[in-house]
């Protein structure tokens, strides 16, 4: 019974997916163009918020740079990699900041974190930040100046090492994920610091050390080839497959697709196959180690077959090179144990082509 999955297992993890072929990115939202109009205060807090959701300016921001004699615990020249993350209370009423900061080597240069609150009795949005740069405490308050949909402007006076400075930073959005940010002493002395973060990807994890996008042939027990196609999508948050067998006149049918993602509400990597069959298998990454040039991943499978029944499997994959090894265990229908003679043994698809 398992049989009529063998194929599509394969490809369910390679890729995973949502029926139909992804769609197409969009184009860069005309209100990118538009980082020149006049900034202005919002008039409450929801209306902050509001404008911050819009923008999609919560969760994690990664850039890379080299320091400028800007802040006062942190000295010029070093490259570094940096994280900043800002989330909403789950009641709405506030937002908290925070950065990480560490050299090439992996040092932690600069942390810190904060709050950001509406100030009633001013009618305006404020905030307080403190945190260590090479271990040097620093703090201080944040005041929001103006924002416009696409952007923000903010003063921040910050005390460290026995000195005050005030510094006006203007984050803009420049696409769907990427926003620019800009960072100068108020008084306009001194260097000003400019970066491009983007938005955090939990995907990269997986592009870097499993990137199977491309395309994988495998021979079947009856003599036909399954053909796999994969490819990234949607900036690089999704990877799509498409699977089919080769007839022996070399046309191919098309049997499967299949997407893996992300999923922040869980914290996993997940997936979703679907084929012309009726086969709809869910799955969830429970394993992924990386060994050298070899990336080992464990996907535990649940959905059901053409016939409706329940079908659940454990998939190890071994990726190193151009070779993917698929090997199933624990495969039950109904909850029932089950192993098909196909399963019996791993299978071996090999990379064709890239994209």
């Amino acid at each position: 019974m398992l049989h009529s999955i063998a194929t599509s297992l394969i490809v369910f993890i390679t890729g995973a997916g949502f029926a139909g072929s992804p769609a197409a990115e969009p184009s860069t939202p005309t209100a990118v163009a538009s980082q020149e109009a006049p900034m202005s205060l919002p008039a409450s807090w929801e209306e902050f918020v509001a404008s911050r959701m819009e923008m999609g300016n919560f969760g994690d921001w990664t850039t890379t740079g080299t320091t400028e004699a800007m802040w006062e615990g942190i000295p010029s020249g070093l490259k570094y990699t940096s994280t900043e993350s800002t989330q909403l209370s789950s009641d709405g009423s506030y937002m908290t900041a925070s950065h990480i900061m560490r050299t090439d080597d992996g040092k932690v240069m600069s942390i810190g974190g904060g709050i950001i609150c509406w100030d009633a009795q001013g009618k305006k949005v404020i905030g307080s930040y403190s945190g260590f740069d090479f271990g040097t405490p620093f703090s201080g308050p944040r005041t929001l100046l103006g924002m416009n949909g696409m952007g923000e402007k903010w003063n921040y006076v910050e005390t460290s090492g026995g000195k005050t400075t005030s510094y006006v930073s203007t984050t803009m959005f420049t696409g769907f994920n990427t926003q620019s940010n800009s960072v100068q002493r108020r008084d306009g002395s001194g260097p000003k610091q400019s970066t491009t973060m983007t938005r955090a990807n939990a995907m990269d994890h997986i592009k870097k050390h499993f990137d199977v996008a491309g395309t994988w042939e495998q021979k079947t027990e009856n003599g036909m080839t399954m053909v796999t196609t994969s490819t990234w999508g949607f900036d690089g948050r999704g990877l799509f497959s498409t699977e089919g067998m080769r007839l022996p006149d070399g046309s191919i049918v098309e049997t499967g697709e299949s997407a893996m993602w992300w999923d922040g509400l869980t914290s996993s990597f997940r997936t979703h196959y679907l084929n012309n069959v009726g086969i709809v298998v869910m799955g969830e990454v429970t394993s992924f180690t990386v060994d050298g040039d070899t990336t080992t991943m464990v996907v535990m499978t649940t959905g059901s077959n053409a016939a409706e029944q329940a079908i659940t499997a454990a998939m190890t994959q071994v990726l190193k090179g151009e070779t993917l090894t698929v090997t199933f265990s624990d495969m039950r229908v109904n909850g029932r144990p089950m192993t098909p003679k196909w399963a019996e043994k791993p299978m071996v698809t090999r990379r064709v082509s890239k994209n």
